[in-house]
């Protein structure tokens, strides 16, 4: 059997071996042909050096993904477009795009072609940020959101690649305040005021629940009847409530992970709160209908919707303020995420485990629960180390 005569290589006037898509034209002059996003494309140059100086540049920019198809959007029509495609945000994610949105509407990058926008233009432009007082948490935020329109909009062939897929590590990056929380000391300072307070007496139960369970704002609004099992001892938690102002109203949702999904046991104190929410919700009953369900626990003033965002803030501001009155011992300021926190701390200075803490708290991964490990002081170590020696 013969062997099948090699492809004899092509080659210019000079006797040199073109590449794959070169070719010398009748007046010896060069071309390079290659197909992007279907189309046929030409660059020519006077000599064979030239012509592969383009191609190298050519290579160079298809490997960072650059290469336009045409396209003259926006990088603000493409924010644009990466909105109108998720109308069911949560109300507290769409303030936060909305921030980012306004920080980028005041940026010259808002009305640059996105085909021309470079990682050096986008890290000018989180530096114009820092430099303007932006906090690093807030660029980070901006970050992750453009990174996202960007990789979606390369997804949807909208864009030719991601200019935002790089690291911050050029900011300087400010110390993380650390979170306080409640001392037992403080927290039982904090439920005697109320009980002596007539405002505060309101929420007091409310105030309970949430030390007692580690439940996120949203997932305690939406606590219905139906949710809590005196009998078996927990509380289920599989939705949340929140406010949306694109929908005109409360919201029923799912929880904010997957592993938000958890049962939660009810210490004594938390079981008399719910049980005495239950009557009182039960003998009102005017609660609006929320997810086929009515008896939320803890409504608003006017019993009419649960609670949202804005009354949070507003309640635990005025018993903040109403507290600080008082001769009790100080205390941070007062938010649903510092309560939450207080029963975090409380449940790893127990002893509890690591695993069984991530399941309490619903934290998506083990990392978030360590990060508060981390929070763990000198005393509480050495009390440790006191009691393993003993």
């Amino acid at each position: 059997m013969q062997d099948a005569p090699k492809t004899e290589k092509r080659k210019d006037s000079r006797g040199r071996v073109l590449r794959t898509g070169e070719s010398q034209r009748p007046d010896g002059s060069y071309q390079f042909r290659w197909s992007e996003a279907g189309q046929r494309r030409t660059r020519y140059a006077p000599t064979l050096e030239e012509l592969r100086q383009k191609e190298d540049e050519i290579a160079r920019q298809r490997l960072l993904g650059r290469l336009s198809t045409g396209g003259t959007a926006t990088v603000g029509q493409l924010v644009e477009r990466h909105m109108l495609l998720r109308p069911n945000l949560r109300e507290r994610t769409r303030r936060s795009y909305r921030n980012t949105i306004a920080h980028l509407q005041q940026d010259e990058l808002w009305s640059r072609k996105a085909k021309d926008v470079t990682v050096g233009d986008c890290k000018l432009y989180f530096t114009r940020l820092h430099q303007g007082g932006l906090s690093y948490e807030s660029i980070r935020n901006d970050h992750s959101f453009l990174s996202s329109v960007f990789k979606n909009a390369v997804e949807e062939g909208t864009a030719g690649w991601n200019p935002f897929s790089f690291r911050l590590n050029f900011l300087q990056r400010e110390p993380k305040p650390e979170r306080e929380a409640l001392t037992p000391q403080q927290q039982a300072a904090l439920l005697d005021f109320m009980d002596t307070d007539a405002y505060c007496r309101r929420y007091r139960d409310l105030f309970i629940v949430l030390l007692h369970t580690g439940l996120r704002a949203g997932e305690c609004a939406g606590l219905t009847i139906e949710d809590i099992h005196l009998h078996g001892g927990y509380l289920q938690v599989d939705h949340q409530v929140y406010y949306s102002q694109e929908q005109g109203g409360m919201v029923w949702a799912p929880p904010k992970t997957e592993k938000s999904c958890r049962k939660i046991p009810l210490p004594a104190p938390a079981m008399e709160a719910l049980q005495r929410r239950i009557t009182a919700v039960r003998a009102a009953g005017r609660c609006e209908v929320i997810g086929h369900r009515r008896h939320f626990l803890f409504p608003c003033y006017h019993g009419s919707r649960p609670l949202h965002g804005v009354d949070f803030d507003r309640i635990f501001r005025n018993v903040h303020r109403r507290y600080r009155q008082s001769d009790g011992p100080p205390i941070p300021a007062l938010t649903p995420h510092i309560l939450r926190h207080s029963y975090c701390t409380g449940l790893v200075h127990r002893g509890l485990d690591v695993k069984s803490v991530q399941y309490l708290m619903g934290h998506a991964s083990a990392g978030i629960t360590l990060d508060i490990y981390s929070h763990v002081k000198y005393a509480d170590v050495r009390e440790k180390l006191l009691d393993l020696a003993s």
